[in-house]
């Protein structure tokens, strides 16, 4: 037990923000707190979360990346298009000749594959820290339901791993971004409202962001947000543009 301005003074950093990446968003992603980025299959969750990955690495943000969803050459050929604007066509004939080698590599980030127990991914951020002396900035996890135990009721192993999660970034003063599906029954084009994401979970995460596409726009509404303005309805969004040929997402 200790007095609130003692309480500040350790906590340090946390609940800052990391640098913007897209000027247009009026959200920030703050150390010691918990995302979530959710939307239906084809809305390019992944690919917004690479692009966020690839700007921070460029600003000196470091990250750890678990994709339990992607094998590591589909993660590659999208990171390397991304990094190097080339067509993701043309990084796939050469990705595995070695030819993006530098492109990808990003010197504090990596990256994990396979599905991860809540121990396992401490190791990671422990084995992280051990190797760069401090733990990562922020840690992507794509996604929740490729995390989760299927041993057991499944929405109630997610409620449980986004509080353990939330748990961690504030343990660790990272920012820990959770993908996550929407209800493919909401038919509009638009970003669903905040009750469409599976399992209810939107309670935990302190942002809450959904996605729709239309084309080459996607669309990216901020429907909770702790620390600034939210649309529950998905009504309110910002829109930015998307190169399907080098997966890039840029401002409009």
């Amino acid at each position: 037990m200790q007095s609130l301005s003692k309480a500040v003074e350790r906590s340090k950093d946390t609940g800052s923000a990391l640098p913007n990446v897209y000027d247009s968003f009026k959200f920030r992603f703050r150390r010691g707190a918990t995302s979530m980025i959710a939307g239906a299959p084809g809305t390019y969750k992944s690919t917004l979360a690479l692009n966020l990955l690839s700007g921070w690495a460029d600003k000196g943000i470091t990250g750890l990346y678990i994709s339990a969803d992607s094998d590591e050459f589909t993660v590659g050929k999208r990171m390397a298009a991304i990094r190097s604007g080339d067509k993701v066509s043309q990084v796939e004939r050469y990705l595995r000749q070695g030819e993006y080698a530098e492109t990808l590599n990003m010197p504090g980030v990596r990256f994990g594959f396979v599905p991860l127990t809540m121990q396992k991914l401490d190791q990671h951020i422990r084995g992280f820290e051990a190797v760069y002396g401090s733990f990562p900035d922020v840690i992507f996890v794509d996604n929740l339901t490729n995390m989760v135990d299927s041993g057991g009721e499944e929405w109630g192993a997610a409620r449980q791993l986004c509080k353990d999660l939330d748990v961690m970034a504030r343990a660790a003063r990272s920012h820990i971004v959770i993908l996550h599906h929407t209800s493919e029954s909401f038919e509009s084009m638009m970003p669903p409202p905040r009750w469409r994401i599976q399992g209810k979970l939107s309670a935990i995460p302190r942002l809450v962001l959904t996605l729709g596409c239309q084309g080459s726009s996607m669309q990216v509404a901020t429907v909770k947000d702790s620390n600034g303005p939210q649309d529950p309805t998905g009504n309110t969004y910002e829109d930015i543009y998307v190169d399907t040929e080098t997966m890039r997402i840029r401002e409009l």
